[in-house]
């Protein structure tokens, strides 16, 4: 396993990409983005927009349409002289016009071909051009030639910092810890797109609000649930999830069973020593009065709330002399998942799983497996995140799945 560099953060501190996209789809609202009618118009905006705000792009852009210079062939033959003039209200106005004349000129010679080229060799070439740096390099990528980036902008740093991913003092550095993991939780480039939008309008609700320390909170509470690590004293818990796990098709178990059969309780204990790790889904539920009273808080109190578990996923590193039914060997933790029967159909057992596999792949874990019983749904969820039906295991419903980098 890799420890954690001094900016990172341990591994069970985070939650997925996945689930923080889905806590700001479920809470953000970001219309439409990025708004433009062409493809150049978007290089366009994303030139205009370094160092200023989209305001003063939006007046920059209207006057360059008004003048006929939204179109590549336009700009490049104008003067340099005339564009700064319509592009004054985003300032910088002489180096960027001399930027935006050397993109037009890139974009009618190279535009066509650039389909063609990796993503790797296009964000390359795309580097090399004045006045387009990492950010605007990914913005184009992105936004222009639907290729799949993440953009680590000032507004997705604070985020990531407030949802526990660690903070990152530049693009680079944030980029070069967290590209790889983005791109492992299978986002496709229209998810990129909107997890932007909604990464920047949430970053102004956070402005307003007074800072992500006070809006993350608010918005995993609006969200429904929030993710926290699984800690060994979640054994009440696990013994809950392992009885609805094993009771999935009936009532075929009872507590007692769960207690009395090592094949069943040995999943309702977690060990960190060992390397046993979890993600628990929690919401919080409001006190009654006569609770509050109960236990001396006054009325309305700040803390007069606890949290409901609302789903678990854990993996267990059991050992050969205690297999579990989906054993696949002492170094392959296996995984089990529940979510509340309340909770289920809104996605939250896809959340926790990407995030309990996002930890495997973070601890460099190179496999999981998992044992499934015929006919439970829970088989196409597990089929959709990459785990695979092992050979001659078919009657215990074993799976396994391969972490991206661990692949052939």
């Amino acid at each position: 396993m890799r420890s954690p560099s001094p900016s990172e953060p341990a591994p069970s501190s985070a939650p997925s990409f996945h689930s923080l996209f889905e806590t700001l789809t479920a809470t953000t609202n970001a219309g439409d983005w990025w708004p433009a009618r062409t493809r150049f118009e978007i290089i366009v905006g994303a030139v205009l927009v370094q160092n200023t705000n989209w305001r003063n792009v939006e007046t920059s852009l209207a006057r360059l349409d008004a003048a006929g210079m939204l179109e590549p062939q336009a700009l490049a033959a104008a003067s340099g002289a005339e564009i700064e003039e319509l592009i004054r209200p985003s300032g910088f106005m002489r180096a960027k016009a001399a930027n935006l004349q050397g993109l037009a000129a890139w974009f009618l010679e190279h535009d066509e071909e650039a389909a063609n080229w990796s993503d790797a060799e296009l964000r390359t070439r795309l580097l090399a051009l004045r006045g387009v740096g990492e950010e605007t390099a990914d913005a184009l990528l992105l936004y222009v030639y639907e290729r799949p980036a993440f953009l680590f902008d000032a507004y997705a740093r604070r985020v990531l910092a407030a949802a526990g991913f660690g903070a990152y003092p530049s693009y680079a550095a944030a980029r070069k810890a967290l590209n790889a993991r983005v791109h492992t939780e299978g986002f496709t480039v229209a998810e990129l797109a909107a997890f932007h939008g909604l990464i920047v309008e949430a970053g102004k609700k956070a402005r307003d609000a007074g800072g992500w320390d006070n809006h993350w909170p608010h918005l995993e509470a609006a969200a429904g649930t929030a993710l926290r690590p699984l800690r060994e004293k979640d054994s009440p818990a696990l013994e809950t999830a392992t009885l609805a796990t094993m009771n999935w098709c009936g009532d075929r178990f009872t507590r007692e069973d769960i207690r009395a059969n090592p094949a069943f309780s040995h999943y309702t204990r977690m060990d960190a020593s060992r390397g046993d790790f979890g993600v628990v889904a929690v919401a919080a539920r409001a006190k009654s009065a006569a609770e509050s009273a109960a236990e001396g808080t006054p009325e309305g109190a700040a803390d007069t709330a606890d949290e409901q578990v609302a789903g678990i996923a854990w993996a267990l590193l059991l050992p050969e002399s205690d297999r579990g039914y989906g054993w696949m060997g002492a170094d392959v933790p296996e995984v089990s998942l529940w979510v509340a029967s309340a909770q289920r159909g809104r996605g939250l057992g896809r959340r926790l799983l990407r995030a309990l596999l996002a930890e495997a792949d973070a601890r460099g874990i190179a496999r999981v497996s998992l044992s499934v019983e015929e006919g439970n749904p829970a088989r196409d969820l597990y089929l959709r995140e990459g785990f695979v039906p092992v050979a001659g295991r078919e009657a215990d419903g074993v799976m396994l799945r391969t972490a991206p980098a661990a692949r052939s």
